[in-house]
């Protein structure tokens, strides 16, 4: 989850979209990961970068 966090903040969105769904895979009730990734899919979202909404 951190790793995602500091790739998010540095603009490596996809990367930080992978590191969060593993660390999803290993603790699926982390609210935190859980708000990260819908903040990160709202600004991939916004740049194009992602279509759809899970």
């Amino acid at each position: 989850m951190n790793l995602g966090a500091i790739l998010h903040l540095n603009g490596k969105l996809q990367e930080a979209e992978s590191n969060y769904l593993k660390a999803l895979q290993l603790k699926p009730d982390d609210t935190i990961t859980q708000s990260n990734l819908r903040k990160l899919w709202n600004i991939m979202e916004k740049q194009g970068l992602r279509t759809l909404s899970p």
